[in-house]
């Protein structure tokens, strides 16, 4: 999507799903608006606009919106349209450092405020209970005055945003409506019900902001892998200190033993061990020397390194996947939607049956006024399913941060959501099963000409082909001949024959290069070898001169992954490949892989994935494993794109919907059991919230149980399912 129709905001003081809804349902209604998110879990919202608007309106008429439903929550757009360097000149690298500070100082005097406050809060809502029950032991003429003073205590809060509501004439918000029952229930006589309605329903308020702050604090403490400030060489080789935000493009960074590597680059001096833990999940040094790739977000471990970097620190690895997972968590999945629309509902359908308690049932069932009052007003303090609302959107945060911290980015709620439901999982062989480092292992000469002629015929036929194998002979060919250099000017013409090979007119012949289906083609009898490997075979004018034998080593996690996957319910496991049969399925009996299909062009494995769409089972999910290239060649996608080595590729670009940011194939496995373990919790959690309100609703119509009693349960339900929703689990070894 266009990044001009994609607005991000950041909604500071928003706290409640009811606010949520309401800012959701009026900007909805604005007419440049096509779809609006709001998550009060992470305080964003995600607007999408239908045609391009100016910033200053849609941000004003949304502002405007949002004071008008509640002045404390306040408006900021995190995501600008712009480049910072368009906003601030390339030399005012001081005032950008300055800004940086001075938000950095506010962010942390406000969450200084919002930690005395919360505590300030706490004290406060503990004494005027305890004030409450000491009520129940002094003489009846003093304890209304203890009670008062009890209730007024307790419910401080409570009253100043019913206040606030009142002068808005926001009737229907639900501290007004939890003060008008515990007024009512005060009236009533129920003093110490009305005190511990006030106290538990502020108890559940800060369970939600309590799971909902940590969860923050856990997603933003990603960012502190950057240090802010480190060592870069200027242009006479001295060392100046800088802020991690100066760092252009080809700068030389200095990284000391254990400093994080800001941005992705280049080593050009020195050697040491890198812990890319933090981006692919895995605690494995790797040794870099000179002329090695680095990705931001590693941190060095022993020797000093010079870097030149490659990127901006906004563009890096790291940066990316930040971004990435703050997106994702941003959005509400379809269950979070669902649960919105039915709390919404349930929550009427409550009230509506609790003004029929109070109006209708004293006449036909018998009993007193005030008792089906009270029994009504009770219904109204359950009206919320609490666990629903905090525990569900709760979990699936949960979930991504798990897929994070074992190395899978997933770009979607939904996509985790969809996850438990696979069937099916294809692979491309190359890169995803194999190494995909395709190495020369025999050249064999047939007639005339030498291996090493034989090689470098080979190497000049692939020179303009981008395809692994062909990088590989040039490779070979580099590493064997005495000159090491391809005169490119003897190249007088080149065609590429998808699936099958290349033609190049050379000096004054003709070479031909590829597998068998190029030799048919053109008609060239060949010997066809009885061994394992890619078969190259090569033609002059027709004529065979001999074949090079490529292999392809199978990773060492493969066999894991098929079994893993297997163990994780899934049925099938396909593997699509341009190589020949014979080495497909060897690979295939290997790995105990259920269909092979080989000697596919890009075009017929596009074709072969969406017909495993058509066949596939209604309400299953395939996922297909590749490089990322054949996802541009199927128009019609309905599965679940997922690419290795996610740490190598350029996320800005990358269209899959999962990445493994290492080149484990196992880690697809993992991403299945985190999606089940999700999925399984959010069903525990809806049979258990709604079971136990449904008997606490029927229990307080009978007249079992005291308004204090039912929020009391209520509030245990949801710390209980907050608690086993928010355990961390090692995915890995189940």
């Amino acid at each position: 999507m266009d990044i001009n129709l994609r607005k991000l905001y950041e909604l500071s003081g928003l706290d409640s799903e009811s606010f949520s809804m309401d800012i959701e349902e009026k900007v909805s209604k604005l007419p440049y608006v096509k779809s609006v998110v709001v998550n009060h879990i992470t305080s964003r919202a995600i607007v999408e606009l239908i045609s391009e608007t100016a910033n200053e309106k849609v941000f004003r008429e949304i502002s405007t919106i949002i004071s008008n439903i509640n002045k404390d929550i306040l408006l900021k757009e995190i995501e600008r349209n712009e480049p910072v360097e368009d906003v601030l000149p390339n030399n005012n690298s001081v005032e950008k450092e300055e800004i940086e500070l001075h938000t950095s100082e506010r962010d942390y005097h406000t969450v200084y405020q919002e930690q005395y406050l919360n505590k300030r809060r706490i004290i406060q809502l503990l004494l005027g209970t305890a004030l409450g029950i000491c009520g129940i032991f002094v003489e009846s003429n003093l304890n209304i005055i203890i009670y008062i003073f009890s209730f007024l205590l307790t419910g401080e809060v409570i009253l100043i945003n019913s206040f606030k509501s009142f002068i808005k004439l926001k009737f229907f918000n639900q501290d007004v409506l939890i003060y008008l029952i515990s007024i009512i229930t005060f009236i009533l006589g129920k003093y110490m019900d009305s005190i511990l309605v006030l106290s538990i329903y502020q108890l559940l308020t800060y369970i939600k902001n309590y799971s909902v702050n940590e969860y923050k604090n856990r997603i933003m403490g990603i960012e502190s892998i950057r240090c802010d400030t480190l060592n870069i060489r200027d242009n006479k080789g001295g060392i100046l200190k800088t802020h991690w935000s100066n760092i252009r493009v080809n700068d030389v960074i200095i990284i000391k033993p254990g400093e994080e590597i800001p941005t992705d680059g280049i080593v050009i001096r020195g050697a040491s061990l890198i812990d890319t833990s933090y981006i692919t999940g895995e605690s494995i040094l790797i040794r870099v020397k000179e002329r090695d790739e680095v990705s931001s977000g590693t941190i060095n471990k022993t020797g000093i390194l010079e870097i030149k970097a490659t990127r901006l620190p906004e563009q890096s690895t790291a940066s990316k996947v930040i971004e990435t997972l703050k997106k994702s968590s941003n959005e509400k999945s379809s269950t979070e939607q669902f649960i919105t629309k039915f709390s919404k509902t349930f929550a009427m359908g409550i009230g509506l049956i609790a003004l029929i308690l109070i109006a209708l049932f004293p006449s036909i069932v018998g009993g007193t006024y005030i008792q089906w009052l009270y029994r009504g007003l009770t219904f109204l303090v359950l009206c919320t399913p609490w666990s629903l609302i905090i525990s569900i959107p709760i979990v699936s945060l949960k979930g991504i941060e798990e897929c994070f911290n074992n190395g899978i980015l997933i770009k979607s709620k939904n996509v985790l959501e969809i996850l438990n439901k696979t069937e099916v999982v294809a692979f491309d062989k190359a890169g995803t099963l194999t190494e995909g480092s395709y190495h020369v292992r025999k050249i064999v000469s047939k007639g005339f000409i030498t291996e090493d002629m034989l090689l470098e015929y080979a190497a000049y036929a692939e020179f303009y082909s981008n395809h692994a194998i062909a990088k590989s002979i040039i490779t070979s060919f580099k590493e064997i001949s005495s000159t090491k250099v391809i005169d490119k000017s003897r190249i007088k013409s080149f065609e590429e024959i998808p699936g099958k090979g290349v033609k190049i007119y050379f000096g004054d012949r003709y070479i031909y290069a590829g597998n068998h289906k190029l030799m048919d083609q053109y008609e060239i009898n060949y010997d066809c070898p009885n061994e394992v490997g890619t078969i190259i075979y090569l033609a002059i004018n027709q004529n065979f001169v001999g074949y090079i034998i490529i292999s392809d080593k199978v990773k060492e996690t493969s066999p894991k992954a098929i079994s893993d996957l297997k163990s994780a319910g899934v049925k099938t496991v396909i593997m699509v490949t341009g190589d020949n049969k014979k080495i497909s399925d060897y690979v295939g009996i290997v790995l105990n892989i259920d269909e092979v299909y080989s000697e596919l062009s890009i075009e017929e494995k596009a074709s072969l994935i969406e017909s495993l769409q058509t066949r596939s089972r209604h309400n299953s999910e395939i996922i297909f494993v590749n490089d990322g290239l054949l996802n541009d060649f199927i128009l019609d996608k309905h599965y679940i794109s997922t690419e290795l080595n996610g740490v190598k590729s350029d996320l800005a670009t990358n269209n899959s919907d999962i990445l493994i940011m290492s080149d484990d194939p196992s880690k697809i496995a993992v991403a299945i059991k985190i999606s089940k373990w999700v999925q399984g919790n959010i069903a525990k959690t809806i049979v258990l919230s709604v079971g136990i309100k449904i008997l606490l609703l029927a229990i307080a119509g009978l007249g079992l149980a005291s308004m204090w009693l039912t929020l009391s349960i209520e509030a245990l339900l949801t710390f209980i399912c907050v608690f086993s929703n928010t355990k961390t689990k090692n995915f890995s070894q189940l």
